[in-house]
Parts: structure tokens; C-alpha cells; sequence
């Protein structure tokens, strides 16, 4: 192990993120680069703190290289976020590691799930039983239980599937990366306790958003609670009320043929039955509540709101079409300079250089820029639409 990647959204940095680089290090790695999502994330919502500052707070508690993982695959379902990922960290051409934590340190269960996951015929088998109108989650692991012992208990944890949908990226990719796991340890994923130092990234939005302090200098590095307590101070913290407002007047002014052509839509209906629940809700969490059923899991339904919201469409690239570098130290420099050499991709540090480079990279680099110019709309005290312009390269 030389140079190794994490996939993550550090929503917000915590102990447990330091501790993961902190034992990815211990077992060899030289360079830790980070590819994390943007201003939103994966459960389809903002997220707390904006990436300059959680770019930074990894940069400061261990982290050398931080990537940004690009706006149209950091929304999106397990499979096309790790896909997205996986391709990027393939794409720089140095890296030979993906790390990542899971509730199983069993990596051998995990890769036969994937393997299991990359076979067509199970594919298939998992949309013969979707007309019993249960969700796509749901088939699938009592499918894949049926043929390997344990596998509905490893698809129980979220964290688990997201390391499914890495190797699966992996294999599917035919890269030359290895797996690296790493388990998980302290509080659960959506526990509300502080164990050992360490609490789940929902527990510490929640006390966040609660305004205790206290929870948050517990859970977190020191130098990453000096910038999120500055962030606070700042009003540069995430208002869900703003957000819910500025979500449901963009999706209210959609027009009605626009839903079924959102990323998230399939062909099942989904995007009209959100045209239709719209003018009826007042908020984002209500319209959430009414969408939801067994077929349509509330993850799906915020990803496809905001889908709307941010203008995310079916007509995009199967990949990121650039690696843009949000921030790095020294040793990241290194890595850098090795990804110069052996990068298939372009590499870029302002969505301006994106915008330049084809078609593909102003596609996906104008959708950020909106994305980001939203999102300060979404904060305690909002900002202009400059920033994403206008912030520097962060050197630590």
C-alpha cells in the first residue's frame, strides 16, 4: 500500500474519520487522498458545512489531497455515487488502495456480495420480483440472502453498502485498485450517543443544528471544531427552514415535464406523482412524508427533489469528466505531481478551467457551479453566488 483513497462526504469531519486515515496510516499508507462529495450529499440534502471548510478540517487532522467528487454522482443513489468515485480514484493513475469503513471487517463476505451484485442474471431476477411493489432495497437482499448466508445482516448497515458498491465499481471498472477495510467503531451510524469519543455524522448535525456546542468539541478533532465553530459564528451553517423554502419554490416553478426527465425518475411514475404532491405540501419534509411508500424509499424522494431543484438530468456523463482539486499539503503536492504524469483525466482547481475543457467537463461544471451558488441561499446568513469563483485553493 503506497498511495491510498477514501470516498466520503465528512458531514461534518469527526473523530471517527481521523481515526480511519489514523489506522490507514499505521498499516502502510504513504499519501491519504480524500474524494468527497460537494455542497450537497448523497442522502439528498445540504450539507452542514460548505466543502471549502470540511476540505480543510480533513486537510488539518491528517488528510494530504482532497478531490472533490463532482455534484451529479455526490447525490445520487450507493451505486453511481461509488461508481463516480471509483472512477476518479482510477482516473489519477497512482492510486493503489481504497480504504473504507464498514460495520464487517470481513472484506471476503463483502466481495462476494459484490460479485453477486455484478452477475446480469441476478440483475434480472431483482426486476422479475420488483412487481410485487416492494422496493429495489428490499428485493435485493432477500434475494442475495438466498444465496449467500449473512447477506441480508451485511445489507442491514449503510456503511456496509456503500463498501459493496465500491468493490462492485471496482470490478465492473476492471481496475487494478484493492479494497482495504477498515471497521467501524463507537457509536452507530444513526445513533444518538458519544461512545469512546465518537458519534454518528447525524447525531452531530442534529446537536449542531440544536446549537450544542458541547457535543460537537467532544466529537470532533480540535482544529476542526476551531473552523466549524467559526463557521457558526459566521452564519456559514446550513438552515434547513431556508433550504425546505428555497427546494419547494424551485420546484414549484418546474415545469410539469421536467420531473420525469430528473435522474432519480425511472419509469415508474415517480416523477409525476412528485408534480403532483408539490402544490399540495408547504415544506420539504412534508412533501417527503407524502411520497413515501413502499415502492419509494424517503432517500430516493429527497434525491429526486433535489434533482429538481438543482437541474440534475438524465442526459449526463456515465463518469466524472475531471479531477478537481479542492485542497492538499505538502505531501498531497507529491501525489499531485504523480497524477500529472499518470492522470487520464484532466486535473483542475477552479470550475472556470472545467468550463474550458469540452463539452462533458462544462456540462457537469456548470451544474456545480449552480449547485453551489444555491447553496448559499441555504445558509444561516446566506451568501452571494460568487464564492465557487472566487475561494482559493486551500494549502495547508
Amino acid at each position: 500500500m503506497k498511495n491510498a483513497v477514501i470516498i466520503t462526504e465528512y458531514n461534518p469531519f469527526h473523530n471517527g474519520h481521523a481515526l480511519q486515515i489514523e489506522k490507514l496510516r499505521a498499516a502502510g499508507a504513504e499519501s491519504v487522498t480524500i474524494i468527497m462529495s460537494g455542497d450537497f450529499c448523497q442522502r439528498g440534502l445540504p450539507a452542514t458545512f460548505s466543502k471549502f471548510s470540511r476540505a480543510k478540517s480533513a486537510l488539518v487532522c491528517g488528510a494530504d489531497l482532497v478531490i472533490e467528487l463532482p455534484l451529479p454522482w455526490s447525490v445520487s443513489s450507493a451505486e453511481k455515487f461509488a461508481e463516480g468515485a471509483v472512477s476518479i480514484a482510477a482516473a489519477l493513475g497512482c492510486i493503489d488502495t481504497i480504504c473504507f469503513g464498514s460495520e464487517t471487517d470481513d472484506c471476503s463476505i463483502l466481495e462476494n456480495i459484490a460479485s453477486l451484485f455484478c452477475d446480469p442474471c441476478f440483475d434480472a431476477s431483482i426486476k422479475d420480483e420488483l412487481s410485487t411493489g416492494e422496493s429495489y432495497p428490499t428485493v435485493r437482499s432477500r434475494l442475495a440472502s438466498q444465496q449467500i448466508s449473512g447477506a441480508a445482516e451485511i445489507l442491514a448497515e449503510p456503511n456496509n453498502i456503500l463498501a459493496i458498491e465500491y468493490i462492485k465499481a471496482i470490478i465492473k471498472q476492471k481496475s487494478k485498485i484493492k479494497p482495504f477495510v477498515i471497521k467501524r467503531i463507537g457509536a452507530g451510524h444513526h445513533s444518538n450517543t458519544l461512545r469512546d469519543g465518537i458519534a454518528s455524522g447525524s447525531f452531530i448535525r442534529d446537536s449542531i443544528t440544536s446549537g450544542d456546542e458541547d457535543l460537537l468539541a467532544s466529537a470532533v478533532p480540535l482544529e476542526a471544531y476551531k473552523l466549524y465553530q467559526a463557521e457558526i459564528k459566521n452564519g456559514a451553517i446550513l438552515d434547513e427552514k431556508a433550504f425546505s423554502l428555497s427546494l419547494m419554490t424551485a420546484l414549484r416553478l418546474l415545469p410539469p415535464a421536467k420531473f420525469s426527465l430528473l435522474a432519480s425518475a425511472g419509469g415508474e411514475g415517480l416523477g409525476e406523482l412528485m408534480f403532483k404532491s408539490v402544490s399540495s405540501c408547504s415544506n420539504a419534509d412534508e412533501l417527503y412524508s407524502k411520497m413515501k411508500s413502499k415502492r419509494f424509499t424517503h432517500s430516493r424522494i429527497r434525491r429526486l427533489a433535489l434533482e429538481g431543484y438543482l437541474g440534475i438530468t438524465k442526459v449526463l456523463p456515465d463518469f466524472p469528466p475531471y479531477i478537481r482539486v479542492v485542497g492538499s499539503t505538502d505531501a498531497g503536492l507529491r501525489v499531485l505531481s504523480q497524477a500529472k504524469v499518470t492522470a487520464t483525466l484532466p486535473i483542475i482547481s477552479s470550475l472556470k478551467s472545467a468550463m474550458d475543457e469540452n463539452e462533458q467537463c462544462r456540462q457537469v461544471a456548470e451544474l456545480t457551479a449552480k449547485a453551489a451558488s444555491l447553496y448559499g441561499l441555504c445558509l444561516k446568513i446566506p451568501t452571494t453566488a460568487a464564492r465557487e469563483f472566487t475561494e482559493k485553493f486551500i494549502k495547508v
